[in-house]
């Protein structure tokens, strides 16, 4: 690689920003709420309703995760 893409690497960039707000949107808006759904309407029951209430917070946790990475 050149140096001139290294170089544009650095920094925040515009493109950037906006990816990360459309991506937090289309999780925190879309795909939360979506599984929230789907496990209120499976019917579980014991271990197994546990482990699936825990998808929505563990989609939120991985989306934080993902965006202080991509910034560190």
């Amino acid at each position: 690689m050149s140096k001139a893409v290294y170089e544009s690497k650095k920094g925040f960039s515009a493109a950037v920003v906006i990816a990360v707000v459309i991506g937090l949107i289309f999780i925190l808006a879309l795909a939360v709420p979506i599984a929230q759904d789907l496990v209120t309407s499976a019917n579980l029951t014991g271990t197994s309703a546990v482990i699936a209430n825990l998808i929505p917070l563990l989609l939120i946790v991985g989306t934080v995760i993902l965006v202080t990475k991509m910034y560190n």
